[in-house]
């Protein structure tokens, strides 16, 4: 039986308080600060200068319908993520090597799929079943001065692949794995990686190219909790290939030195090798035509502006896909983040970001079939402010709309009001 939020949380303070250390975007000892569980006594500092860096943390997502919807109301949902990452060359000797394995729990209600009935989602740790798993296991093995590396291992897409930065704060999922994808028959994203090999080349700040061969079914469906890795016939192969380009904050200063980049523009294609039935086609047997689900997509965000103590930055994404074995063929994310807007509170950020996924014909054609009415597209809006309550605690608050949730044109259109709390421990 799974452990319930309330006896994983007291395990994960537990673990906390007796070897968590710093990893995150910089895993030096110097941020032990920020961390409820401190240095212990130097400890962290200790196990960083020895290759190995530990890493607990917590989100709660208190979220509720208030209007519209399947229905009224909402259920606290949990993440809880325990990771380690080592450098392999201090801890075993091999040279350009880097290991990281990630250990989650989620669990708790399931606001999207019991109140809302959005094809987009409403929280990005709601998963369709509570459960624990290893998320990433990989080792990574670098070359060329760093510049190119080559991973194996359990490898989440969404950790990479069409990412942008400022949209990380975002409850609303979209904003990670992109709508389109996330849909498909099994794409290697939170909380379910595939087993894949990953290979990039990137000169910082400046060009980068980096994909992706995984296996086309993560885990086993059969048994959706716990960790599995299963190649199984009929399951095939998902490639994802991205092109991209990065540059500093500004001329002759470069992103290292900020911590953050001017600009990201990419391209980038996805595809599965093995086939899924049509949603409409049949072939002259009155059997489903098979496809192969694939699709595009692009991005850009930049920095707008910029002050001592924070900034303005932009979004926008942009995806299709062939439309025959998929809800949204194609969709679209714009949004604005600002972070540091008050003296004295430069890591406090807020919000403004929208989406529309455009339903595909033949999925209409489809849910007209079944008596469900569909719509032309589902929109999505966010509007949030994340405050920093302290080095360890922030507090976020939400406000969600959506219209046409499901593409269904019998659920009301919602509001989505609540509560993010994020604990580095």
């Amino acid at each position: 039986m799974p452990l319930g939020i309330s006896r994983f949380a007291a395990l994960t303070l537990f673990v906390a308080s007796g070897c968590s250390a710093a990893f995150g975007d910089d895993p030096s000892p110097r941020n032990a600060g920020d961390r409820a569980s401190g240095d212990w006594s130097g400890l962290r500092g200790d196990l960083y200068r020895h290759g190995l860096a530990l890493d607990v943390s917590f989100k709660l997502d208190a979220l509720r319908v208030a209007k519209g919807g399947l229905h009224q109301g909402g259920r606290p949902i949990g993440h809880f993520d325990l990771g380690a990452k080592g450098d392999l060359e201090k801890l075993a000797g091999w040279a350009g090597a880097t290991g990281f394995v990630n250990y989650i729990y989620d669990g708790g209600g399931k606001t999207n799929t019991d109140y809302l009935g959005s094809l987009h989602g409403a929280s990005n740790i709601e998963v369709p079943v509570s459960t624990a798993r290893f998320y990433q296991a990989w080792i990574e093995q670098s070359f060329s001065g760093g510049d190119a590396a080559v991973l194996a291992g359990l490898y989440p897409i969404d950790s990479e692949f069409q990412a942008v930065e400022s949209a990380a704060m975002f409850v609303q999922p979209p904003y990670g794995a992109a709508p389109d994808v996330a849909l498909t028959r099994g794409p290697s994203i939170f909380n379910n990686p595939a087993f894949g090999v990953r290979a990039k080349w990137a000169a910082e700040p400046g060009p980068y190219a980096m994909a992706a061969v995984l296996d086309g079914i993560p885990g086993d469906p059969d048994h959706p909790k716990g960790t599995h890795i299963r190649f199984r016939a009929g399951d095939g192969t998902m490639h994802i290939a991205e092109i991209g380009y990065r540059s500093p904050v500004a001329p002759g200063i470069p992103a290292a030195a900020t911590g953050e980049f001017f600009g990201k523009y990419a391209l980038g294609h996805w595809r599965y090798s093995a086939k899924v039935n049509d949603l409409v086609d049949m072939n002259p047997s009155g059997v489903p035509e098979l496809r192969r689900s694939s699709g595009w997509y692009a991005l850009a965000e930049r920095m707008l502006w910029r002050w001592k103590a924070g900034n303005l930055a932009g979004f926008i994404r942009f995806g299709a896909t062939d439309g025959d074995s998929t809800a949204i063929d194609h969709y679209y994310n714009v949004g604005v983040r600002v972070r540091g807007l008050l003296p004295g509170r430069p890591e406090d950020a807020c919000g403004l970001a929208h989406t529309r996924g455009n339903i595909g014909d033949k999925f209409r054609i489809r849910q007209a079939a079944a008596g469900i009415d569909a719509t032309a597209a589902e929109s999505a809006t966010e509007v949030t402010c994340r405050i920093q309550a302290n080095n360890w605690l922030a507090v976020q608050p939400v406000l969600q709309w959506y219209r046409n949730p499901g593409a269904d044109r019998a659920v009301p259109d919602a509001k989505v009001i609540g509560v993010r709390l994020v604990l580095s421990l």
